[in-house]
């Protein structure tokens, strides 16, 4: 290398064809030259290998120039990525264990609200009931109750609740005087079957749809019949709901995503059930009149609130519209 000091002078200048070098740590004590070494012991000098000046700059021989391993060709170098905790565990992602360098002060997007897929993972039952002066506290069991910590949030029927405490098999709940009047909860009783569904992680498939687990009211179910292997169920909606009801669009029954697959006068939303659907929920123990939880669908939602106030909304007085 250059600068590089060796019995018999000065090494060869990077990329130059000089005399061989001695390999580090070879025998040979006191030789005046390469020449006189065997030849397998014998190296030329390797050309100098400092930092790379950048992005752009062609790797030179030897030198290994790690890329930032992602699909869309990014040229960063590995000195652009620092290791970060989120990526030491689990299984290896497409970043590796290497994450962006967050730049101090820099706002970092956040999770602001617990959301649902309507997909059941479980059928629990009511364990025991507590009523209290602000609600009632629910004892629930559940196949994996064990795997819950306090303060997650659980959709029991649909409705978004908060774990307090933990037992053997079995988790409680609080609900409000508002969730109570809004929700079957205030009809549960010791033995009720449940229908569970653990908060959705980031990453996850969305087999569903969107569920808040904010319960807009209460349906009631008019009845079911058979066509086959299928069920259809009808079921007798809000008002409110209904207006934000879509054929052929998303609703969640008792925190069950649903198809809508036909809408009638009155209210009536009519939803098909498979058999999987049908042993896999609460869905069989309802009978005619029964209530249930409803959530319509939230895009829907959104777009009649914006529809009804949209002229009292700022910067919309004297807009023309093109026709």
């Amino acid at each position: 290398m250059r600068g590089r000091r060796r019995s018999g002078g000065i090494a060869a200048g990077r990329g130059s064809r000089g005399p061989a070098l001695p390999v580090r740590g070879a025998g040979g004590g006191g030789g005046g030259g390469g020449s006189g070494l065997p030849a397998g012991l014998r190296q030329r000098a390797r050309p100098h290998r400092g930092p790379v000046r950048g992005v752009a700059a062609a790797a030179r021989p030897g030198e290994i120039r790690k890329r930032h391993p992602d699909r869309s060709g990014s040229r960063r170098l590995a000195s652009q990525w620092t290791e970060s905790p989120r990526h030491s565990t689990g299984d290896a992602s497409a970043l590796g264990r290497f994450a962006p360098r967050r730049s101090p002060g820099r706002h970092q997007p956040r999770i602001a609200s617990v959301v649902f897929t309507g997909i059941i993972e479980s059928v629990g039952s009511v364990a025991a009931v507590t009523e209290g002066p602000s609600g009632r506290t629910l004892a629930i069991a559940a196949p994996f109750a064990g795997e819950l910590v306090p303060g997650q949030s659980v959709a029991v029927d649909g409705a978004c609740l908060t774990v307090l405490t933990l037992n053997d098999g079995t988790f409680s709940v609080q609900v409000g005087a508002s969730t109570l009047a809004r929700t079957v909860a205030a009809r549960y009783g010791v033995g009720a079957a449940v229908n569970l569904e653990r908060a959705l992680k980031v990453g996850d498939r969305l087999d569903g749809h969107l569920v808040q687990g904010h319960v807009d009211g209460l349906a009631t179910f008019l009845g079911a019949r058979a066509r086959g292997e299928t069920r259809f169920l009808d079921f007798a909606l809000p008002d409110d709901v209904f207006a934000t009801t879509i054929l052929h669009g998303s609703i969640a029954l008792n925190g069950v995503s649903l198809t809508v697959n036909g809408l009638h006068g009155g209210g009536r939303c009519e939803v098909a059930i498979i058999p999987y659907t049908w042993e896999h929920t609460n869905f069989h123990a309802l009978g005619p009149g029964d209530p249930v939880n409803v959530e319509g669908d939230l895009i829907g939602r959104y777009v009649r609130r914006v529809v009804e106030n949209g002229r009292a909304l700022p910067g919309r007085e004297g807009r023309v519209h093109a026709s």
